[in-house]
């Protein structure tokens, strides 16, 4: 996503230039505070994970621009830059007396440059770096602008949360919604593993495991699967499953939609494995807290639920360990092709790898790729099976031999959607929309009825006779016995009519790229504000409509999800009225989602910063308010930058002891941890203490204990370093929204 950098000011962005760094370049960065820097907002000296062929000394420089956004941008940073870099050419500068001269040279800009060949701003600015690395003796350099930012920011959330002045309300209903499924999930598969005995594969019914059912000329359901026609890539999967392995082996069937890959799966571990306990994970959240017991199978179809998820990255690291653990173990999972290429592909040196341990996991599998269609050989093999659907598909594929396709009806899906009169297409689009807006939950007849119009012109929309029941009737009727285009439901305990109706997933999967070429049409939205559903559908709908700026039906959305106590909406409603300047209204929302224990609501109360005109300085808006924040903050020894900000209000305040019993504490009890350590700027009147990194490698155990490093070691004067200030949130003091935004409220 794009993030908004020119909220940031200043000192602001060069904290976050620093954060990046530490993850993009590794742990040979040094940063540096606020204050006189010699042009430097982090250096490294050796090897870093950026570049493979950069090894030397490197600066990073940070230049920010807080009315970012014109044409003159590029050219901007030109003239900033020139300035900024004639002074390394200058000998007389002290930067070069008492300096070094970088061999490397990172600028990272919140401006966003065009990247239009010849004649962009992204490579006018290169243009520039390449004839001053000529003269400065650079061996590399790179430009950060504000896109490449953005994508690191993507691959490294846990950074951009903790920079709530660009934190968006889809942002918080993202993380809201990806928990409250995910933990719902993990609990109930936790509740029914408990005491519970393992399932072995041939338990299983192949429908629960996701194979499709299958075309029946009875137009009935088919309760039965078609006969199995063994391909060439039948025999190469069995061979790793016969004999039995006595190691952990991840295999993956790569290949389009309705190919066969999970029916391939279920009956190459049906015949070789059959009395292993089969596990199926439902989420990646779930997978990762779930251990393995040996011998078994873990399933995962349609693997990338589980590999695009934020849980993603862990469930590959879990998968790892169980791989690694020399158990016989079979992971078997199934994949379309775009997205192997989506997760294994290396990312180009610089980019955001947000798939790394993904793509590590990928590196290990045994990939079999599963074709789109049957070869010549198959489908006379197919020809002479008794199986009726068997010759039923050979017919409707034709010559293009998808057989396997047309046994699962989807292309009698498709033909129902294209032949359908106007009437029956427009209460699947809207079942469609509606399913991609975020209401997961079924559609009632009365949802459709009045959702239809937004789909029909001024010629069908006038109409007097009955239609509703003709259109309802033809969109629920079987296809090949297999599925309906809308499958009546029924979420009442008790036997009746259907209250709702559920889209099929194949033609949702086809209707998406057509349906995302129109606009929602507001009779569908008003009949989804009238009836959003669960609290998941309310977050996925609220942020539907932010993410369309309607902001009114966002805040409309958020409360309901608030008042029953998710945190996730309590915030959103909070960013949501402070972008559009109404603070007053918003911070009751921002409190009540700390009281919820939202970390971003508790972080925005505890760094609310006025200014005072009689210091010249930023000072807490409520000290009090903000230490009791702080302090809840600390309890995670691993929150380190909330620690530097309890240290630096203690000392601010004269309770220096305080800070340095604190420190005290911390240090004993092994804190802070990895290779850090702490340094106290003192002055006449004011103490504060900062963290740094002190050095680039892991030093010896010995010097990491609390012994041979007590506080007074670390607590060491450092004039010439300030504490940092930290900027305010979005609760108070963030820019508006442009006025055709807050209009909608």
């Amino acid at each position: 996503m794009a993030y908004e950098l020119s909220r940031l000011d200043e000192r602001r962005f060069e904290e976050l230039c620093r954060a990046l760094a530490m993850r993009v370049l590794g742990p040979a960065v040094q940063a540096f505070g606020a204050g006189p820097d010699g042009g430097r907002e982090a250096t490294f000296d050796g090897e870093v994970s950026f570049r493979p062929d950069w090894c030397g000394y490197g600066v990073l420089q940070a230049k920010c621009r807080r009315t970012a956004g014109g044409v003159a941008d590029a050219q901007w940073l030109c003239q900033t830059l020139t300035s900024e870099l004639d002074q390394w050419l200058d000998a007389r500068r002290r930067r070069v007396t008492d300096g070094r001269i970088p061999q490397y040279l990172i600028v990272a800009t919140n401006v966003r440059l065009s990247s239009v060949a010849g004649r962009g701003g992204i490579d006018r600015v290169n243009d520039l770096l390449s004839a001053y690395g000529q003269r400065l003796g650079l061996k590399g350099w790179a430009l950060w602008d504000a896109n490449q930012l953005s994508a690191y920011l993507d691959a490294y959330p846990e950074i951009s949360r903790r920079f709530a002045e660009f934190l968006t309300p889809g942002d918080v209903l993202a993380q809201a919604m990806d928990t409250i499924n995910d933990v719902n999930e993990a609990l109930r598969e936790r509740r029914s593993a408990a005491g519970a005995p393992k399932r072995r594969v041939v338990d299983w019914e192949p429908f629960d495991l996701g194979v499709h059912r299958s075309i029946s000329p009875a137009e009935q359901v088919a309760t039965t699967l078609p006969d199995y026609v063994g391909r060439s890539h039948d025999a190469n999967l069995r061979r790793l499953l016969h004999p039995m392995p006595i190691n952990g082996v991840f295999i993956v069937l790569v290949g389009g939609s309705s190919t066969g890959k999970t029916r391939t799966a279920y009956e190459a571990v049906l015949t070789c494995l059959p009395d292993w306990a089969l596990e199926f994970p439902t989420t990646a959240l779930a997978l990762g807290e779930r251990p393995a017991s040996p011998p078994s199978v873990i399933w995962l179809d349609e693997a990338q639920r589980y590999f695009s998820s934020p849980h993603g990255e862990a469930a590959a690291v879990a998968l790892m360990e169980i791989l690694r653990s020399n158990a016989p173990v079979v992971v078997i999972g199934t994949l379309w092709p775009q997205y192997w290429q989506r997760f294994a592909t290396q990312p180009n040196p610089g980019d955001a790898d947000p798939h790394h341990e993904v793509r590590t996991l990928l590196a290990r599998a045994v990939r079999i790729d599963v074709p789109s269609t049957f070869l010549p050989v198959d489908v006379e093999l197919a020809r002479s099976r008794s199986d009726p659907r068997l010759r039923d598909a050979i017919a409707t594929a034709g010559s293009s031999n998808r057989v396997t396709q047309a046994l699962a009806a989807g292309p009698d899906l498709i033909a129902a959607y294209r032949d359908a009169d106007p009437y029956a297409r427009a209460l699947m689009l809207a079942a469609a929309d509606a399913r991609a807006a975020g209401r997961a939950a079924p559609l009632s007849a009365t949802m459709l009825e009045h959702a239809a119009a937004g789909y029909l012109d001024e010629q069908h929309r006038a109409r007097t006779e009955p239609w509703f029941a003709a259109a309802l009737a033809y969109v629920t009727r079987m296809v090949k016995g297999v599925i309906a285009p809308l499958t009546p439901v029924r979420s009442q305990p008790d036997l009746g009519e259907p209250d709702g109706y559920v889209l099929a997933d194949y033609l949702l999967q086809h209707l998406r790229p057509e349906q995302h070429m129109y606009p929602l049409p507001p009779q569908l939205w008003t009949v989804l504000l009238a009836d959003p559903g669960p609290i998941e559908d309310q977050l996925r709908l609220a942020r539907e409509a932010e993410e369309r700026h309607l902001y009114r039906d966002a805040v409309t959305l958020c409360a309901s999800p608030a008042n029953q106590g998710s945190p996730g909406a309590a915030m959103a409603i909070g960013v949501l009225l402070s972008r559009l300047g109404r603070h007053d209204e918003s911070d009751p929302w921002v409190r009540r989602a700390a009281e919820l224990g939202h970390k971003g609501a508790i972080q925005s109360l505890a760094q609310r910063y006025v200014w005072d005109a009689t210091s010249g300085q930023e000072v807490h808006e409520d000290p009090a308010d903000a230490e009791r924040h702080l302090r809840q903050l600390v309890a995670n020894p691993d929150d380190l930058d909330s620690l530097v900000r309890l240290v630096d209000l203690l000392t601010d305040s004269g309770r220096s002891d305080e800070a340095h019993r604190l420190l005290t504490s911390r240090a004993e009890q092994g804190d802070p941890p990895h290779w850090s350590c702490w340094q106290t700027c003192c002055t006449s009147k004011t103490s504060k203490a900062i963290w740094n990194p002190c050095c680039t490698s892991k030093p010896p155990r010995a010097a990491r204990s609390p012994r041979s490093c007590s506080p007074a070691s670390w607590m060491n004067s450092a004039a010439q370093r300030r504490a940092k200030h930290y900027a305010r949130p979005l609760s108070r003091g963030s820019p508006r929204m442009p006025s055709s935004t807050a209009s909608n409220y």
